[in-house]
């Protein structure tokens, strides 16, 4: 699960049906940082209370099509933050060279 966790908690099988039926669950990001936004998005609308709310489809072309935007901008932050580290790395090998604090 991408929370750890199930999308309602309960301290029993009836608390756990009265709140699926009654409340909407919180946000991923809530529970785990780091999630993108649109993730949560997405499956929040997949959650949705009222059926009008969720993918029309059943989500499988729209939430396709989100996930692969999700997908592709969670690449490309993480060659990000590889390149950004190499870039760190470099500046304590150059103040390491330098004596320099």
């Amino acid at each position: 699960m991408i929370s750890e966790r199930a999308p309602v908690e309960g301290s029993s099988t009836p608390v756990v049906m009265m709140k699926q039926v009654m409340e909407q669950p919180a946000p991923l990001s809530r529970f785990r940082a780091g999630i993108p936004e649109d993730l949560d998005r997405i499956v929040m609308r997949l959650l949705a209370k009222d059926p009008a709310h969720r993918f029309a489809d059943g989500g499988s072309s729209g939430l396709q099509s989100r996930l692969a935007d999700v997908t592709s901008v969670t690449q490309e932050a993480r060659a990000l933050s590889k390149e950004i580290g190499y870039v760190l790395a470099a500046a304590d090998e150059l103040r390491d060279i330098d004596g320099r604090p």
